[in-house]
């Protein structure tokens, strides 16, 4: 992710965007779609924002750990949670760029729009695969590849992602059968911008190398 300052200092107005309520709204319904959730699992949300996502996905999940490099942005989450009233989530200040993942294992793991704010996607994949119980699954929810306009003079590390080539990534890190579907468009700079969202779940030890080249192709399904 970016600096924290910066989000630190979008935290306050960050949900006065209906946009990014759209988005949050169309990841949580295409991950309920493509994960069997239970209200006995536990999950946690990486890059959480202003935890929008994890609210929507409360109801069907038994802990939610909300956690963002930003105090700021785990300040407002935490505004939020409380005037709601959510007694199944957490909040925790985590950055995984400098800090170790936490203690304990994790039936889902998700992450929506934060990926491209870091430089070192594989590091961060085999971060948050460590953090999955064996069986566990990935959701990640991102721009597909783009050419730099979506965030104008501000720059990040990636420009989107090719989902296939993230897909081949997860799948190195030890998730198998890795599912890609475009779920949403974000519409800016009058154009418009595909999101897609990829899941897989994690095997018991990281595939071998003659497993990783062939890989089978993913199917991507379009989600109204």
């Amino acid at each position: 992710m970016k600096p924290a300052n910066r989000f630190d200092a979008a935290a306050a107005t960050w949900d006065e965007k209906p946009a990014r309520h759209e988005l949050a709204k169309s990841v949580a319904k295409a991950i309920s779609e493509a994960i069997p959730l239970s209200p006995e699992w536990r999950a946690l949300e990486y890059g959480c924002g202003t935890a929008s996502l994890s609210i929507m996905l409360s109801s069907s999940l038994g802990r939610i750990v909300c956690a963002d490099n930003s105090e700021g942005m785990i300040e407002e989450a935490e505004r939020k949670i409380r005037r709601l009233q959510i007694a199944n989530i957490e909040t925790a200040l985590l950055d995984l760029e400098k800090q170790a993942p936490p203690e304990g294992r994790f039936d889902l793991v998700f992450s929506c729009m934060s990926l491209h704010h870091i430089a070192d996607t594989a590091s961060l994949a085999r971060a948050l695969v460590s953090m999955l119980k064996n069986g566990g699954w990935l959701a990640v929810a991102d721009l597909e590849k783009e050419d730099g306009s979506f965030h104008g003079d501000c720059k990040v590390p990636h420009n989107g992602f090719d989902s296939s080539e993230l897909a081949r990534t997860l799948y190195s890190s030890g998730l198998l059968n890795p599912q890609i579907a475009v779920i949403h468009s974000i519409v800016k700079n009058e154009r418009t911008y595909p999101v897609f969202l990829l899941t897989a779940n994690k095997t018991a030890s990281p595939p071998h190398a003659h497993a990783r080249e062939n890989m089978p192709e993913h199917q991507e399904h379009l989600r109204a």
